[in-house]
């Protein structure tokens, strides 16, 4: 297989005006998996829940994200939040685009330090229960 880079776009086929060419065994294809910065946290998330796809190509809208549950507890939300954006990370890096892939994790990463921030080894008086532990534990 032949990928073919114009700017910033890789094209799996030789086409004139090829910036540079690479050459890729015939039973080899590019990585569509993010790899990036913050992969491993990208990987826990969305193996952690459960009913999402991801998109197909740069223009459909085939990609269901992940549905979680929140309560009144607000750590739920920086989790929930963190797992929508490890969601487009997967879905940028296998439609091909790796920058933005990058900056969803980025963005992914900050969230989950936001809640990491709200664990408390307090003791709780009947405050509100986290239900997103399980997914991101304390």
């Amino acid at each position: 297989m032949r990928l073919c880079t114009i700017g910033l776009f890789a094209l799996a086929l030789a086409v004139p005006g090829c910036d540079y060419v690479i050459e890729l065994p015939d039973d080899e294809e590019p990585s569509r998996t993010y790899t990036g910065p913050y992969a491993s946290e990208v990987q826990t998330l969305l193996g952690r829940v459960s009913g999402w796809t991801l998109t197909s190509c740069a223009t459909c809208s085939d990609g269901v994200p992940p549905q979680v549950a929140v309560g009144d507890c607000q750590r739920d939300h920086y989790v929930a939040a963190a797992v929508q954006y490890a969601w487009a990370a997967a879905s940028y890096a296998n439609v091909g685009n790796p920058g933005q892939a990058e900056a969803m994790a980025r963005e992914m990463h900050a969230l989950l330090q936001q809640a990491t921030a709200l664990c408390s080894d307090a003791p709780s008086t009947g405050g509100s229960y986290c239900r997103t532990l399980s997914i991101w534990p304390c």
